[in-house]
């Protein structure tokens, strides 16, 4: 019966050890603001004449953020379409387009992936019982993708959006364009510095772990990093490990943890 195995077919869900895994990192970058201000900050730094661009590609790959991209970009770029001369309302459809329209594409393996892992390879046993998959067997399309809908988004914005909406006109609105508030203040680009550190530190780590041919992230046998090999397998705790310490450092860096309750709260 149902009631029987209720909790059984919960626990040995397959796709969730690694979810909870993946949104335990992501969690707690997002909450402590790390994620969102990653964002404002490389907009604000971006040079004028490719600013488009990188709102675009900040959009497409904002999705290893969760849930920000969709939320900050928009406004943020309205602000800068402003600066511009361009109608906001078209800085808001750009970057909506962007953060929704490549929600699973990037150049990073994501919680997405882990997710679909997690179904495909007991699926795909029930075809053929040898056959082995990773998480990264999407990686060529989804990264192809980012390469596709980056020109995409910005022909159509500068074909079709910014033409229709035409020029702002700031003295026949009421709107008053304060973006003081987006700024980032010297303490957080402090945290920003030290957690972006962190989070290259992290990738070097695990790059100089993986290059030894006798490495404990390669496959014992064949020395492979694809395929039964611990990096892929344990792909879930390496995300984990990737957005959480960055996360942490901004935390802490931006005095948000002050108690282990603290890092609990946004670890949920």
């Amino acid at each position: 019966m149902i009631l029987n195995d209720a909790i059984k077919n919960f626990s040995e869900f397959p796709a969730l050890g690694l979810v909870l895994a993946v949104m335990l990192g992501i969690g707690v970058a997002e909450k402590t603001g790390y994620f969102d201000k990653l964002m404002v900050q490389v907009v604000h730094k971006a040079p004028q004449k490719i600013i488009i661009p990188v709102i675009i590609l900040i959009g497409i790959l904002g999705n290893a953020a969760g849930d920000a991209a969709p939320i900050v970009l928009p406004p943020l770029t309205a602000m800068v379409f402003i600066k511009l001369g361009y109608h906001p309302i078209a800085g808001l459809a750009m970057a909506y387009a962007a953060a929704i329209g490549g929600f699973s594409a990037n150049f990073m393996i994501g919680m997405a992936d882990a997710l679909l892992y997690a179904f495909t390879e007991p699926a795909a046993k029930i075809v053929a019982d040898d056959v082995h998959i990773n998480v990264a067997m999407n990686w060529y399309f989804i990264a192809a993708s980012v390469i596709v809908l980056l020109p995409a988004v910005y022909w159509v914005t500068m074909r079709f959006v910014i033409p229709r909406l035409g020029k702002f006109d700031a003295s026949q609105s009421d709107i008053q364009v304060n973006d003081a508030n987006s700024r980032l203040t010297p303490q957080e680009n402090r945290a920003l510095f030290w957690a972006n550190i962190s989070f290259f530190v992290v990738i070097a780590l695990i790059i100089i772990c993986a290059i030894p041919q006798n490495s404990f992230l390669r496959n014992a046998k064949t020395g492979s990093l694809l395929n039964d090999a611990p990096i892929i397998n344990g792909v879930g705790l390496l995300i984990l490990i990737l957005f959480l310490v960055p996360g942490l450092v901004y935390g802490v860096m931006m005095k948000k943890f002050r108690s282990t309750k603290d890092l609990g709260k946004d670890a949920c």
